[in-house]
């Protein structure tokens, strides 16, 4: 290859008396700096842009020649740190370098912005190189939102050991009461403080059912967050999907109608809180699948059988809207969500996936997009699992 001609066809007017090797060397730099995974530029004395080129233009569906003569305010007329990545081109006119970030559309860069200067030191506009963090920003912002969810698991572990404590004894009074109301002498009552007797009774046995619903509740908390306390022996699967189901019930029945179908199973070596955890994500999930406003018309079901190979087998639908074909692949992949910004991590159905592995188990999913989804989890027998009797049965 000539470099003379290569060089002199790229930069018509230049010094052809460089040696080859500088050109190599030049020509080298410039194939370096269009595939750089980033994006240089300069700008003049007037905040235009005087140069452009790295790979990270691509990115934004832009050429280098696109940009030049650009003003900084109409390029970052949608960027809503315009001002301030205007100031640190101004402060780069002035001699001080600044480091800021910046958006273009669905990308966010880190920059860098300096001053330019000329062969004697005088400034003459300013320089600029971006590299895209998007990905990173991303995983920052799903690992700030794990380590929230840890900090609530924690925080719901505290309120339950709160909760418990006044519970015991309101549960206890109330037990005394009950057992004491019926023993009063009421034959030697007038009629009307017999009713009211009966009135207290009753308000009595539902006081006793909802404190018994708090126990529950309270319960069903320190299991899901006793991360650090987990113990692996035989579990009753159904037992833990009752759990689940009692955590999310409100939300549920928000949504659609419940149906349980709940067949003989065997037990299954897992940690509760962990078997716990995988059922209330998809209980979720499902509920979150479905939009509001239809209740009569959806439902969620929760089913559980015994396959051929003796495993528990587990499955959750909903009649939700469903997950599109091209990303069915991806679901439990870390940080991939279908949810809207905000509203998911990522995180949930790949954690699902890793403990249900763990557990020698598998996750699947079938969906029809507009129709709704299906999880299926099949899990091994505990060694000295049995069979418990049938609860079948379909409810709200």
């Amino acid at each position: 290859m000539d470099l003379r001609r290569v060089y002199a066809a790229a930069h018509p007017g230049g010094p052809w008396e460089q040696t080859e090797m500088e050109i190599d060397a030049d020509l080298r730099l410039s194939f370096v700096t269009e595939q750089l995974p980033a994006i240089l530029w300069t700008t003049d004395r007037d905040l235009r842009f005087s140069s452009a080129v790295g790979a990270g233009l691509a990115a934004m569906g832009m050429t280098p020649h696109e940009l030049l003569g650009v003003s900084l305010a109409d390029f970052f007329a949608r960027d809503p740190m315009m001002a301030r990545n205007i100031a640190a081109h101004r402060a780069a006119l002035e001699g001080r370098g600044t480091s800021t970030d910046a958006r273009f559309g669905s990308r966010v860069f880190q920059c860098r912005i300096d001053p330019l200067r000329d062969s004697s030191g005088e400034i003459t506009g300013t320089i600029g190189v971006a590299l895209d963090i998007t990905d990173r920003k991303k995983m920052e912002e799903k690992l700030i939102q794990a380590e929230r969810l840890a900090s609530m698991g924690t925080l719901a572990a505290g309120v339950a050991h709160e909760i418990n404590n006044p519970l015991t004894y309101v549960m206890a009074n109330i037990g005394f009461v009950s057992e004491r109301l019926p023993k009063l002498p009421i034959r030697d009552l007038s009629p009307e403080l017999a009713a009211q007797l009966d009135e207290l009774a009753t308000a009595l046995a539902e006081a006793q059912e909802g404190a018994i619903r708090v126990r529950q509740i309270v319960r069903d908390l320190r299991i899901l967050a006793r991360g650090d306390e987990e113990h692996y022996g035989p579990v009753d699967v159904r037992g833990v999907i009752e759990s689940s189901i009692s955590m999310v019930l409100n939300q549920i029945l928000m949504k659609a109608e419940l149906v349980r179908n709940l067949g003989d199973v065997p037990m299954v070596e897992a940690s509760e809180s962990r078997l716990g955890q995988v059922f209330l994500n998809l209980l979720v999930n499902a509920a979150q699948a479905i939009n509001s406003g239809n209740v009569g018309g959806n439902k969620i079901g929760v089913s559980t059988c015994t396959d051929s190979a003796g495993r528990a087998v587990i499955t959750v639908s909903d009649t939700g809207a469903g997950i599109p074909a091209d990303v069915m692949s991806r679901i439990f992949d870390p940080f991939f969500t279908t949810k809207p910004l905000g509203s998911g991590t990522g995180l949930g159905l790949f954690i699902c996936h890793g403990i249900v592995k763990a557990l020698g188990g598998e996750i699947t999913a079938e969906s029809t997009l507009g129709c709704g989804t299906t999880f299926r989890i099949a899990l091994p027998p505990a060694r000295v699992g049995t069979l418990r009797p049938s609860t079948n049965e379909a409810r709200r």
